[in-house]
């Protein structure tokens, strides 16, 4: 006890730390702790100063193509200078995103592991990661042939150049071009790395870390103006060392008095250092004025951290249940304590001792979720263990410590495969924590579950076998981690009364207790990854503390309690990847207090109760991925994230949603029917984020210019998008926009756009034709959107010539190279800076013997290689018979290709693989005679074309096969073309696809009259997406084809033109019953088209129109708009059109718009007034109407909506009477257009 004093006496002199014998008491919590000052996730955004020049020149080195195999880059300094914030925009930067193949971040830290981090890196790559070092290497190998990669190895400490040998040769598998990017505090390391690519990181200016300080510390100019000289003084005693400013400009934010930086700037910690070098041996002393002004409970929270191994990625959810179960945050009904712990996260972050996971989401999607992963920065974790002493005990296999009796008083025990025997009951006596990290005996000690006082077990480290018995005795256990085990019950659960979080992710159990509700404390409950997990007990519902609950991938889950909704303190839920789940319960909209709710991919789940418009504080909502929804029920006004992304069949959005006045993020990529947005749109003022590519958007609401505060906005691939209207200089925030491959290469420029002030980021690709209005718009786009240049082998120009900047390219005339040399020196495979790239045969030499001078095209393609940073490539004219050998492998060639055209190379009798391409959009193959059938080759493999949306294939004239399933193993098949959007077949007239033709929202059709033939596939797989709408052209139509057609289930528009065939359609095209629209234009009509009851618009055009396709038409009475035009005047006889239109007036009571032209049978029209929602009535080519009597009204209401009346060609019209003038006025009061 004596001991105990002096320690906690030395603790409290140097360094403030208030701390009670048990280490729980309430006197350690402070009442105020400046909670309220709360920062928001997104102000942590990391402001750097001074490293631009250090990320060009790291950027420059990745991006330098190289012919060795591998290269090293070293980023040396001592601790603290950011060498880990360099690396990491270094590797976020989008040009090195888009030059690798894969990437890769290991944190090494001081114990140095080949085999350890070989697992490091399989594990980042989601493979098996067992076995010796050789095994590794060959799965490593296996994974990385052939592929660039960039691996990041942050904070090495081996010196040995021995070993760093062995670890290049480690990872010496990939591609040549591949790179390891390393930082370590030893410029001798970096030298045994490579001694020519390292990058020495300096000590920041006075100015710089001035700028960072101000940045923080000065929240108002006020406060700048009365702190400044002192804070230039604390600022030069941080010796340019950013760690140190960023660390006090956080605890001075806070600060207002001049005494308070007075004291920091003049502490005797400084002197304390002051003859010491800044390396890793010496904590810096801002570091510890930083922990001596924190709260005292949040120092307990911050020298807890140090139980994690130094370097490991940090959890922000089980860190603070922990710290909950450790009593450093008390229960209290006034205070929600994950949220208290959540500030603290924030202020740990703040002062920079945690720091974001790299693994984060890439920046343009930060501000989608707040970050969830941390790790100690190196310096702050020895501070963190410097200050836990004796609290903490580490046992290892390596350890050699040798337990002694001070080790009786340790609170918190990381075992890490030790031997049992070092284990002694005095060391558990007064254990609080213990985390089993690795375990390879195949039981743990009784003598751990004797622990009375033992608060948090964390086993994740031993995947059970069973829950041992004995753990019942831990009656004080409040936290327990027992991931992975292996035991499908869980019997001795229950006894644990006090337990507050649970976690049993990744385990094999069928069934929680039934019991489970006699854990009234629990407050967290992670079941992520219980696959066999069946149902749920009922009594679960009736945990009234339980606030947090993921049952992701919890992938045999069919439906949730009845009750569910008693869990009335939940605040969070994930049930994203419960794939079987069919339906929410009713009760669900009584979570009164959830705020996010996860359902994605959630494939069953077709509805949502209109419960849900009750969950008045959610503030995230997933949706992605629920492939089956429809609608979406009323939205309600707190949400702050609402991703909506590959809902395939949700048509169109509630209007509440322009009520979300807090909403920030919105993801609607991949909706396939969603085709129009609310014009109320402009109301979301908040939003940040709005990401709208490939989704079926026709026109984006004028009110879109209205996002003042957006600054990421995707539109790319809306193919069906082509004016941009509104002004878009409003939108001074937006940073990125991506306008890649909307409206089918012809597009507007957005007005405004050269006044958009942040704007860094244009990506334009595929737009072909555009049009502007503003001069200073078309100079502003093309200055950033792209730099293009030409070569062509004429001999009038030089490679050298060719900027290295431009990212567009074009190269013809490959028929007059005389010289391959003269290609090698284009060196395409080096510039990686090349996002598109145009290749054509065009020039080729006629005469004989200018043709023997010349270099055969396939032996110049084959020089071609372009970088891997490619994104649109085009291959025109080339007169080939194969293709070179980087496209026969191309997707490890060209892994960033999105669009892909073949053109007119009509020597070509065979295709590459392609379906292995992970980013293709958009393919076209298009004059190539010679080819004759594709093949399941054309796959490349297991999964084809996972990101294909569109593909064109035209004038292919001798194409007769095409395979479009891919066998993967066994009797297991896959079909090539999975999420398709739009198929365009023009000339292919011998083409059958076999077994079924692909599946895709938009099917078109022209002078390919096998297409239809072919049967079509039904949905299969839930993310199929159904054909909405298919325009055929000039075709004949078979008995298939038409069978073909019927069984699209889900068609909604079909448009026929030039076709015969349409009238042998008889009965069977009353199975269209989703079809809307009908649009046949110089074509036979079919003979039962009354049985399509579900028709809403019904065009006929030029067709031969008889007395027999009238009266079917009167059976569609749900049409709104009817317009026909007989194309052979055909007089009908006993006045059957007049008796026709008085049936029709009678019948399709819904109609809106209505066209009549060719009638030439009709002499008089009948009375028309009943049809009281029309609005336009246009009437053309009537030659035997001479009058036009009153009695069309049909009374005194002579069609009241009516807004457009058109009349044409009438030759012999001569009046048209009215009612009096009351009546005549009451009648057409709401015409406003007139058209003779």
């Amino acid at each position: 006890m004596k001991k105990m004093r002096e320690r906690l006496g030395r603790i409290q002199a140097d360094a403030g730390l208030a701390r009670s014998h048990g280490g729980t008491s309430s006197d350690l919590h402070d009442q105020d702790d400046d909670i309220s000052r709360r920062e928001t996730w997104s102000d942590f955004r990391e402001y750097i100063v001074g490293r631009e020049e250090d990320r060009e020149a790291v950027v420059s080195a990745l991006l330098r193509h190289t012919e060795k195999e591998l290269s090293v880059i070293s980023i040396h300094g001592f601790g603290g200078l950011g060498k880990t914030t360099l690396a990491r925009l270094a590797f976020n930067a989008e040009p090195v995103i888009r030059a690798f193949d894969c990437r890769v971040w290991i944190h090494v830290s001081m114990k140095y592991d080949l085999i350890k981090i070989g697992k490091s890196i399989l594990s980042k790559l989601e493979a098996n990661c067992s076995g010796d070092l050789d095994h590794l290497k060959t799965q490593l190998k296996g994974l990385l042939k052939d592929k660039t990669f960039l691996i990041v190895l942050d904070d090495i400490w081996e010196e040995d150049p021995h070993e760093l040998l062995k670890l290049m040769d480690f990872l010496n598998v990939g591609a040549k071009g591949s790179m390891v990017l390393v930082t370590t505090r030893y410029e001798k390391i970096a030298i045994n790395m490579d001694p020519v690519l390292c990058h020495r990181l300096e000590s920041l200016s006075d100015g710089e870390c001035w700028d960072l300080f101000k940045e923080t510390a000065f929240v108002s100019q006020a406060k700048e103006a009365r702190l400044q000289h002192i804070g230039r003084d604390i600022v030069k005693k941080c010796k340019g060392v950013p760690l140190a400013v960023r660390s006090l400009a956080f605890v001075l934010k806070w600060k207002e008095g001049v005494d308070e930086w007075e004291d920091i700037r003049d502490s005797h910690l400084w002197e304390l250092e002051e003859k010491q070098d800044i390396s890793f041996e010496s904590v810096l002393p801002s570091l510890k004025l930083s922990f001596q002004h924190m709260s005292a409970t949040l120092k307990l929270c911050f020298v807890y951290c140090s139980v994690f191994p130094k370097g490991s990625y940090i959890d922000k959810d089980l860190l603070i249940q922990q710290w909950i179960a450790l009593g450093f945050i008390r229960l209290n009904e006034a205070f929600h304590p994950e949220r208290r712990g959540e500030e603290y996260v924030k202020q740990l972050l703040g002062m920079s001792f945690l720091q974001i996971s790299t693994t984060q989401t890439p920046i343009s999607r930060k501000c989608i979720e707040a970050p969830h992963v941390f790790r100690l920065h190196d310096l702050v974790y020895d501070l963190a263990r410097s200050l836990a002493m004796v609290d903490l005990l580490f046992l290892d296999t390596e350890s050699n410590l040798k337990v002694s009796s001070t080790h009786s008083d340790c609170r918190y025990a990381v075992l890490t495969n030790c031997n049992p025997t070092t284990l002694r009951n005095n060391m558990m006596r007064k254990l609080r924590a213990l985390h089993v990290n690795e375990w390879k005996q195949e039981k743990i000690p009784n003598k751990i579950f004797s622990t009375k006082f033992l608060r948090v077990l964390n086993l994740s480290g031993c995947s059970l076998l069973v829950l041992p018995s004995c753990i019942k005795q831990l009656k004080l256990l409040r936290y327990l981690d027992a991931s992975g085990m292996q035991d499908q019950t869980l019997n001795h659960l229950s006894s644990l009364q006090n337990l507050q979080a649970l976690k049993l992710s990744g385990s094999l159990i069928g069934a929680l207790p039934h019991d489970m509700g006699s854990l009234e404390k629990l407050r967290y409950l992670n079941l992520s990854g219980c696959s066999n997990l069946l149902v749920l007990p009922e009594s679960l519902c009736s945990l009234g503390k339980l606030q947090y609950l993921d049952m992701s991938n919890c992938s045999a889950i069919k439906e949730l309690p009845p009750h569910f909704g008693n869990l009335f303190s939940l605040s969070t839920l994930d049930l994203s990847s419960c794939c079987d789940l069919t339906k929410l319960p009713e009760s669900l909209g009584s979570l009164q207090k959830l705020r996010v709710l996860d359902l994605s991919n959630c494939w069953k789940l077709d509805a949502l109760s209109d419960s849900f418009a009750k969950l008045d504080h959610l503030k995230g909502l997933n949706l992605s991925c629920c492939y089956q929804l429809k609608e979406l029920p009323e939205l309600f006004g707190n949400l702050e994230t609402l991703d909506l992304s590959d809902c395939h069949k949700l048509q169109k959005l509630p209007e509440s949603i322009s009520g979300l006045k807090n909403l920030k993020v919105l993801i609607l990529s991949d909706c396939w029917e969603l085709t129009v947005l609310p014009e109320s749109f402009g109301n979301l003022k908040q939003l940040q984020y709005l990401d709208l590519s490939s989704s079926q958007i026709s026109a984006l609401p004028e009110s879109v210019s209205e996002l003042v505060n957006l600054e990421h906005m995707n539109i790319s691939w809306c193919t069906d998008l082509h004016n941009l209207p509104g002004n878009y200089g409003n939108l001074v925030k937006l940073e990125e926009l991506n306008m890649s491959y909307i409206g089918n290469g012809n597009v507007n420029i957005p007005k405004g756009i050269a006044e958009m002030s942040n704007l860094k980021i244009l990506l334009a690709d595929g737009l072909i034709n555009w049009s502007w209005e503003n001069e200073e718009d078309i100079v502003f786009f093309n200055a950033l959107s792209s730099s293009r240049s030409s070569f062509f082998f004429t001999g009038e120009n030089k490679p050298s010539d060719l900027s290295i900047k431009d990212n567009t390219l074009q190269v013809g005339d490959l028929g007059r190279v005389q010289n391959l040399a003269e290609v090698e020196e284009l060196q395409l495979s080096k510039r990686r800076q090349l996002r598109s790239l145009i290749v054509s045969g065009h020039g080729y030499g006629t005469g004989t013997e200018l043709a023997q001078e010349l270099v055969p095209q396939e032996a110049v393609l084959e020089k071609l290689q372009p970088p891997r940073t490619l994104e649109r490539f085009e291959l025109l004219g080339c007169t080939i018979s194969t293709f070179p050998s980087w496209m026969t492998d191309i997707a490890s060639f060209l892994p960033n290709l999105a669009h892909l055209e073949l053109r007119h190379l009509e020597t070509c009798g065979c295709l590459p693989p392609l379906g292995q391409l992970p980013k293709l959009h958009m393919l076209v193959i298009s004059d190539m005679p010679h080819i004759k059938e594709v093949n399941q080759e054309f796959s490349g493999g297991a999964r084809p074309f996972q990101k294909l949306r569109n593909i064109v294939i035209e004038n292919m004239p001798n194409l007769e096969k095409w395979h479009t399933d891919a066998t993967v193993s066994g009797n297991d098949v896959e079909f090539m073309f999975p999420v398709l959007h739009h198929v365009k077949i023009h000339k292919c007239p011998k083409l059958r696809f076999q077994p079924f033709l692909p599946r895709s929202v938009s099917l078109e059709i022209y002078r390919s009259n096998q297409v239809l033939s072919s049967g079509v596939r039904s949905n299969g797989h839930l993310y199929y997406m159904p054909t909405i709408r298919v325009l055929i052209d000039s075709c004949t139509l078979s008995s298939d084809g038409l069978m073909g057609l019927q069984s699209l289930t889900s068609l909604k528009f079909l448009g026929v033109r030039h076709c015969k065939g349409l009238d042998n359609w008889r009965g069977s095209i009353a199975m269209l019953t989703s079809l809307k629209s009908l649009d046949i234009a110089m074509s036979s009509v079919p003979e039962c088209l009354g049985g399509v009851t579900s028709l809403e618009c019904l065009k006929i055009h030029n067709c031969l129109v008889n007395y027999n396709t009238l009266e079917q038409v009167l059976h569609l009475t749900a049409l709104v708009d009817l317009s026909l035009c007989c194309s052979h005047p055909t007089k009908l006889v006993n006045d059957q059109e007049v008796n026709w239109l008085t049936n029709m007036a009678s019948c399709l009571k819904n109609l809106v718009n209505l066209e009549l032209d060719n009638f030439i049978g009709c002499d008089r029209l009948p009375p028309l007034g009943c049809l009281e929602k029309l609005r336009s009535l246009t009437l053309r080519q009537m030659p035997d109407l001479k009058t036009v009597h009153q009695d069309i009204s049909g009374g005194s209401n002579c069609l009241p909506m009516l807004q457009t009346l058109k009349i044409g060609s009438m030759p012999n019209l001569e009046r048209w009477t009215t009612a009096h003038a009351p009546a005549a006025h009451a009648a057409h009061s709401a015409q406003s257009a007139l058209s003779v």
